[in-house]
């Protein structure tokens, strides 16, 4: 192969006998991946809809503090 000039059907070649195949494992390996992903993002989404709504409540307490204060 090494004695093989560069041309378009060498690099078809190379690309089906060498490189689809790493492509297709490293594939495999990794289904199954985005779901989890998907599940830890969905418990971040949660977790910032909770400090959202404590930020808020707090902000309402520290008013309602200040309006008792003056």
């Amino acid at each position: 192969m090494a004695d093989e000039p560069l041309t378009l059907a060498a690099l078809a070649k190379f690309n089906r006998e060498v490189l689809a195949p790493q492509f297709q494992r490293i594939e495999e390996r990794f289904d199954g991946v985005d779901a989890r992903f998907n599940q830890v993002l969905g418990h971040f989404d949660a977790i910032y809809q909770r400090f959202d709504r404590l930020e808020t409540e707090y902000q309402m307490l520290v008013a309602g503090l200040r309006r008792l204060d003056t």
